[in-house]
């Protein structure tokens, strides 16, 4: 009996030497990545806000028959490669600043499913759990006139040339 006890505790003593020299196990994703998700989805909802919502997740360049491998129509690329670059370098994404509201600022009947979400990292947390959000995003000083423009011609993208006027 003895000799099994020794046997037994020499066996978790190697168990538990193992366990040490793999690592505590994180649990979650790397939060980087969540910050990463949380500008992406703020920057679609802010795009989305900016354009017309009859456009916004319109664009059909890249065409797929389902047979042959996906191609694009290169008139559709153009028009619409002016607006994403219009978009894309107006505003100063990477400075993006934000702030999550509660869940309350949601619909009611949201309420509950949203003030369950957690996630281990606790700004991701806040993210699922957000009923809204305030987002700051400044505008790149080159394109000062060219988003004055935007926004007194009813969100109508200046697309190149001479100096845009309202």
């Amino acid at each position: 009996m003895a000799a099994h006890k020794a046997l037994q505790m020499e066996y978790e003593q190697k168990v538990a030497a193992q366990e040490t020299f793999q690592g505590i196990a994180i649990q979650g994703q790397n939060p980087k990545l969540n910050r990463e998700i949380e500008k992406t989805e703020l920057k679609k909802h802010c795009v989305k806000m900016l354009m017309d919502t009859y456009v916004f997740g319109t664009f059909d360049a890249v065409k797929d028959d389902g047979v042959h491998f996906p191609d694009f129509d290169i008139f559709d690329a153009l028009e619409e490669g002016k607006t994403i670059q219009f978009f894309e370098q107006a505003f100063e994404w990477e400075n993006m600043t934000y702030l999550f509201y509660p869940y309350f600022w949601d619909r009611k009947d949201k309420w509950i499913s949203r003030s369950t979400l957690y996630d281990s990292d606790p700004l991701f947390t806040k993210f699922l759990q957000a009923g809204s959000a305030r987002v700051v995003l400044p505008v790149h000083p080159a394109y000062n006139d060219a988003i004055m423009y935007f926004l007194e011609n009813g969100g109508s993208v200046w697309k190149g040339g001479g100096k845009p006027q309202g």
